[in-house]
C-alpha cells in the first residue's frame, strides 16, 4: 500500500483516521517481525 496516495484515494477520510490507520498498519507490521 501507498500511504503517500492515502488521502487521494479516500478523500473523505480525516488526517486524524488516516494516520490512525497507518500507525494501526505499522504497528501490526512491528508485531509481527517481532514473533
Amino acid at each position: 500500500m501507498v500511504m503517500s496516495g492515502l488521502t487521494d484515494e479516500f478523500p473523505r477520510i480525516t488526517h486524524a483516521e488516516a494516520r490512525r490507520d497507518i500507525k494501526h498498519s505499522l504497528g501490526s507490521t512491528e508485531w509481527m517481525q517481532k514473533s
